[in-house]
């Protein structure tokens, strides 16, 4: 009753605020205390405002504990391919936020040379200040201002789960053109079983989806609301305009999203 007066009364937007709030404020006040000693910190944690950008909740140990898992599928899935780290000398985090995947890849991968992409202006600040590697603020379409063939590794998480199909290919030809011949693209997607994730979607949406392989669901809203799903049959025959197919894991990416490695030809 109180939640269908709600909808009544608010627009979505005010009652998603409404919900962020009331979810938000006491895992700010939790983590407030170690927030503010990271200002004296020479290895702090972005801020919360930042941290919550890059996922649900703003929560500290959540930031660490997603952030290395994702680190942690792209690893191990590259090593199940038997990629040698010690050829990864130049990597590319694509979207990479305030460093949550980055700061684990920097470790695992302590021999390279990290550069990170990102339209989030503050996100690219705080690594600039924080973070090992190269920072730039990108573009919302292609190009981007980096060298051609220039990287050993790109990786891509939670980027291509919020493109349109125009947007989606026009950056495939983009991270094309900035790997190395024989360079490795490890991306996540969504699953079309994620659909649920947008109870919105029409009967005739889920049937494009089953029919074409891909479903782009706008929202009219912010960059993560929008929604992307792909199914593996569409990743290996249409992504293989740019790539080679090497390995498609459902869910690999930390147990949520799928987890997909292409190379381009050497």
């Amino acid at each position: 009753m109180i939640r269908a007066i709600a909808k009544r009364l608010f627009p979505r937007s005010v009652r998603r605020t409404i919900r962020t709030i009331a979810r938000e404020a006491p895992i700010r006040a939790r983590d407030l205390a170690s927030d503010l000693r990271d200002l004296r910190s020479a290895t702090p944690l972005p801020p919360a405002y930042l941290r919550a950008r890059v996922a649900l909740t703003s929560s500290r140990g959540e930031f660490l504990r997603v952030g290395e898992r994702l680190a942690c599928s792209i690893t191990e899935a590259l090593r199940a391919e038997d990629v040698a780290f010690d050829r990864l000398r130049r990597v590319l985090d694509f979207g990479c936020g305030s460093g949550r995947i980055a700061s684990h890849m920097i470790a695992a991968l302590p021999e390279a040379s990290f550069v990170g992409v990102d339209v989030d202006r503050d996100a690219i600040g705080w690594c600039r200040s924080h973070l090992a590697g190269s920072y730039h603020v990108g573009p919302t379409h292609p190009p981007t201002l980096l060298g051609a063939d220039e990287f050993d590794l790109v990786y891509a998480v939670s980027v291509f789960t919020h493109l349109n199909e125009e947007l989606q290919d026009a950056w495939l030809g983009e991270l094309k053109r900035l790997l190395k011949p024989g360079g490795f693209l490890v991306v996540s997607t969504h699953s079309p079983v994620l659909t649920f994730e947008r109870p919105d979607l029409t009967s005739e949406q889920h049937r494009s989806l089953q029919l074409n392989g891909f479903l782009f669901a706008g929202s009219g809203g912010h960059f993560n609301d929008e929604s992307a799903f792909h199914s593996q049959a569409y990743l290996q025959e249409h992504w293989s305009r740019w790539f080679e197919p090497l390995k498609y894991s459902l869910h690999g990416m930390a147990g949520y999203q799928d987890l997909s490695i292409f190379r381009k030809a050497a």
